[in-house]
């Protein structure tokens, strides 16, 4: 039989069959992405850390900081991408960002206008961003109570107490509970060695997130007032807007803040205003065009409800900055 291959019998093959090679290429491409996406894992919004450098905010240290948040060993197992972004004033996407909850921490600034200043550049960006809806900027009294409250599910007795971390305390029985029911459709946990392995990290998670509330409380309760950029929130929108019914409207915001407990409210840390550790804070943060990091803050976002076992790694982030420079914080 003669079954040589000629370039008539390939071109009669080819008018034939190239619907079906076609058909099999596709369904090749399908079957391989199909087990890409049941490979793969997809991060959740709290496994991915990002945080900002607003647009009067340097980022030529960048790198520099990152490199520290790495040394430092600053987030758990759990967070697996870590990345920042530079805004600039013709392309500021910060709030398409948060609309999906791509954001952990922005470094912005608080400097006060010049004299004579009109329309916007009355505004200080600090108080702007902590007033405007998309934010949903964290007070930091509230995140370490949230935090504590989030500890507290898995321990025996008081969480937080005289900055005292007691691992003790721990119940590795609602640890383990909880880790089961969050990782279930987590693709590194399926056997049951990856589990117990997965349980030992998240033990690990627990005991150093333990460590980190109590180093903050310890930052909130004991560092010089200067360390924080307080503000009572909606009052600078409540001053320059212009409109009556909005402004009415602001004025029930920010009366709101004030019987709630919140007037002149810690919402961030002042960069500048740490001292005393092995690193000056200008060495990673500064206002564009400046030298030192003075008016520079750092700010959390709140998104407690989308991310609520891993929103408190920005107090771990917090810690670093602090730890590092200051002494502020017992070492």
């Amino acid at each position: 039989m003669d079954n040589k291959l000629t370039k008539r019998r390939l071109s009669d093959y080819l008018s034939y069959e190239w619907i079906l090679m076609i058909v099999v290429a596709v369904v090749m491409i399908v079957v391989w992405e199909f087990a890409y996406t049941v490979g793969a894992v997809r991060l959740t919004v709290g496994q991915d850390f990002k945080y900002y450098y607003d647009e009067s905010i340097s980022s030529l240290s960048a790198t520099d900081f990152d490199d520290l948040l790495t040394s430092d060993g600053t987030f758990s197992y759990d967070v697996l991408k870590r990345h920042y972004e530079t805004l600039t004033s013709d392309y500021n996407v910060l709030s398409i960002r948060l609309s999906i909850q791509e954001g952990d921490v922005l470094i912005t600034d608080s400097k006060e206008p010049e004299e004579g200043a009109t329309g916007d550049e009355r505004l200080i960006r600090a108080k702007s961003a902590i007033d405007n809806f998309d934010y949903n900027i964290y007070c930091l009294d509230t995140m370490l109570s949230d935090a504590i409250t989030y500890l507290n599910q898995f321990v025996d007795g008081e969480v937080v107490g005289n900055y005292q971390v007691d691992i003790a305390k721990l119940n590795d029985s609602k640890i383990n509970d909880l880790f089961l029911e969050r990782m279930k459709k987590d693709n590194r946990f399926r056997s049951e060695e990856q589990k117990q392995e997965g349980f030992k990290l998240e033990k690990g998670r627990i005991e150093k997130l333990l460590k980190e509330v109590s180093d903050f409380k310890y930052f909130l309760d004991n560092a010089p007032d200067s360390a924080f950029y307080r503000y009572t929130k909606y009052s600078q929108t409540f001053e320059y807007t212009e409109n009556a019914e909005e402004k009415a409207n602001y004025e029930t915001r920010m009366n709101k803040e004030i019987s709630e407990g919140r007037e002149n409210a810690r919402y961030a840390i002042n960069a500048s205003a740490l001292t005393g550790g092995a690193h000056n804070p200008s060495e990673y943060f500064k206002m564009s065009g400046a030298d030192n990091a003075d008016n520079v803050v750092i700010m959390a976002f709140n998104f407690l409800e989308y991310q609520p076992h891993l929103q408190f790694e920005v107090i771990s982030f917090f810690n670093t900055v602090i730890r590092t420079c200051s002494n502020f914080i017992p070492q």
